[in-house]
């Protein structure tokens, strides 16, 4: 049921034009600054997770703002709810719905995580640390 939420939330945003698929197309839009959150599959491998990863953080960063990262869904799940195939990496831009996919991706993560886990990713305790959706 969460993850039906959280899949149903990406297809609407994707639809309302908030969504952007693919790396070159996520690097892009980090360098114009209209990223709100950064998203992974899951299953992504590590090398182009942490390129977009370290950009975003530092834009963010320097714009004075949390730099929200999820890879709760897995590349299967973020290609079928975006009607693409084989969508590793994408981008929400900011808007209602980005909020409502970060709510969601959050509510997936308590779900998933341990109260120890999940007090290490949402600490309130380290302010230089953007906000990390680990699934």
């Amino acid at each position: 049921m969460l993850l039906r939420r959280l899949t149903a939330t990406l297809s609407l945003a994707n639809k309302a034009g908030l969504a952007i698929a693919g790396f070159q197309q996520v690097d892009s839009a980090l360098e114009k600054g209209q990223v709100a959150a950064v998203l992974h599959g899951h299953d992504a491998a590590a090398d182009g997770r942490g390129k977009l990863d370290r950009k975003f953080r530092a834009i963010q960063r320097d714009r004075g703002l949390k730099a929200p990262i999820a890879d709760v869904l897995t590349i299967s799940e973020m290609s079928l709810a975006m009607g693409r195939p084989s969508v590793v990496h994408a981008a929400l831009i900011p808007g209602e719905l980005t909020d409502r996919f970060l709510r969601e991706a959050e509510r997936i993560l308590r779900y998933r995580a341990s109260p120890a886990t999940f007090e290490q990713v949402f600490s309130e305790n380290a302010p230089d640390e953007p906000t990390q959706f680990e699934g």
